[in-house]
């Protein structure tokens, strides 16, 4: 597990609300199942391919800014 507690920071977005609970869960999901960025980046992209359809890119990482 990479960390025991989570915060979600939605900086912009178009998503509906829904989706954006589901991809906070789902975050939290990958955190508490694996132990590196690598694994937790492509459980959350193949999570939302398998229920959204398409072709999702999700990056993971403990220093990021925008």
């Amino acid at each position: 597990m990479i960390g025991s507690e989570f915060t979600a920071i939605v900086g912009a977005t178009n998503v509906s609300d829904s989706m954006q609970q589901a991809a906070a869960k789902t975050t939290a999901d990958a955190a508490i199942r694996y132990n590196n960025y690598i694994d937790i980046s492509r459980f959350i992209k193949e999570t939302f391919e398998k229920v959204y359809g398409g072709s999702w890119q999700c990056i993971v990482g403990k220093s990021f800014s925008w």
